[in-house]
């Protein structure tokens, strides 16, 4: 005799809202800053960069492979032709950016800016964001195409010395808005990550910025609205 059904697809969707704290943000990039892309438009990068997040992050095989997968899908929906500069990703419905992006920006405040320990871990592995494409907009509508290609003016190291050379990249100007949620497990929402602190991690967020460049200081953003569910 075959067991009862413990969860169909309603019970676990409704089971799963039980478990987790949702917090809803839009946030607008700030006047005076701007988006810049760093998605580099070589396909060949992208494993160094995955190998660094994961002796960064201290990732599995496992994770390491699912992050592969998730920017080989971005390149290809993304780059169109290999010229050396950092682009957004893009899809048929506009510019989008990845949980990842947003992660990423969380690991790096409770990292530099509140020394919470565990706090990556945590980020990593505990914590989601949704949904998986969080699409850029302006004026209600996504956004299809970059405002600009910018260069930079960059110092690299080379086995010949240190040499000058430039870095492209696309940019985004104000108004851009993005739209996401933040689920918490309840057990680490009544313990690590209150309500207090998830309001200071965002609003640390908001100067530690978004995407490319941020040690100049792009990529901040204003807080149009942060509530839990």
């Amino acid at each position: 005799m075959s067991g009862a059904i413990l969860l169909d697809k309603k019970g676990f969707e409704a089971e799963r809202e039980k478990l987790f704290v949702k917090y809803k943000v839009r946030i607008a990039i700030r006047e005076g800053s701007k988006l810049i892309a760093n998605f580099p438009d070589n396909i060949e990068a992208l494993k160094y960069i995955v190998q660094r997040q994961k002796r960064e992050d201290k990732l599995t095989d496992e994770e390491a492979e699912k992050l592969q997968a998730e920017m080989e899908e971005d390149a290809v929906t993304s780059i169109e032709e290999t010229t050396g500069k950092c682009i957004f990703l893009k899809d048929e419905k506009g510019i989008y950016i990845r949980p990842r992006h947003i992660k990423g920006m969380l690991k790096e405040v409770v990292l530099r800016c509140m020394n919470m320990r565990g706090g990556r871990d945590y980020i990593n592995h505990a914590i989601h964001v949704t949904p998986d494409k969080i699409y850029l907009m302006r004026n209600g509508e996504v956004i299809k195409q970059p405002d600009k290609v910018e260069a930079y003016p960059i110092s690299v190291m080379t086995r010949q010395g240190r040499r000058s050379s430039v870095k492209v990249m696309e940019v985004l100007y104000p108004p851009v808005e993005a739209e996401f949620w933040i689920w918490i497990p309840k057990e680490l929402a009544r313990s690590k990550f209150t309500e207090e602190v998830m309001k200071k991690m965002m609003i640390y967020a908001s100067e530690v910025g978004l995407l490319g460049e941020r040690s100049l200081g792009e990529g901040k953003f204003d807080i149009i609205e942060m509530r839990r569910a």
